[in-house]
Parts: structure tokens; C-alpha cells; sequence
């Protein structure tokens, strides 16, 4: 919420901004992150390279946030696993109180 509202703020307009957490990890990486988040309600199977690669893959693709924090002063302050707990804390949450997303 805080990077949209500093883009609202001092975001140029018409300029793209990509939404990070400004640190890279692989795939399988932040997969891994939300399994382990998830433990604690349920058991899911991660199956990863069980599918062979498409012809011409993409094998990399990465936010970058230099933009948006040269422009807005945006620093992350939520890591990607603390925010997939707290999204999944929520949900359960709302999910008991009838809020279905």
C-alpha cells in the first residue's frame, strides 16, 4: 500500500513501475517459500521440473525496483515470505467470517 500510495504521490505520470520486494531469487525459490508458508495448514506437493521446458523459455525475468525508488524513496520493509504468511493469515481470517475472495 505504501508504494502505491508514494507513486500516487510522486510516481511520473505514464512512467512503469514494477512492484518488488528488490531482492531476486529463482522460481523455485519463492514456490518453496509459499509450500513452506502453507505447511502449517496443509501438506502441498510441489512437483517442479517434472515438465520439460518450452521451446525458447524464458529462463530469467526479475523485477527492478531502481525506478520506483529513485522516484518515490519506496524501500521494501515487508520480505516476500512475511507477506505470503500474513496474505494466508488473512484469507483464513475472512474465509471463517464469510469473506470469500
Amino acid at each position: 500500500a505504501k508504494a502505491f500510495f508514494l507513486l500516487a504521490e510522486k510516481g511520473i505520470d505514464g512512467k512503469g513501475y514494477c512492484l518488488a520486494s528488490g531482492k531476486e531469487q529463482a522460481l523455485s525459490e519463492y514456490i518453496e517459500v509459499i509450500r513452506r508458508c502453507f505447511s502449517e495448514f496443509c501438506s502441498p506437493e510441489i512437483r517442479i521440473g517434472e515438465k520439460p521446458y518450452a521451446e525458447n523459455q524464458c529462463m530469467y525475468l526479475g523485477a527492478d525496483i531502481r525506478n520506483l525508488k529513485a522516484d518515490t524513496g519506496f524501500i521494501p520493509a515487508t520480505s516476500f515470505e512475511n507477506g505470503i504468511r500474513k496474505t494466508i493469515l488473512w484469507y483464513r481470517k475472512n474465509q471463517e467470517n464469510g469473506f470469500y475472495v
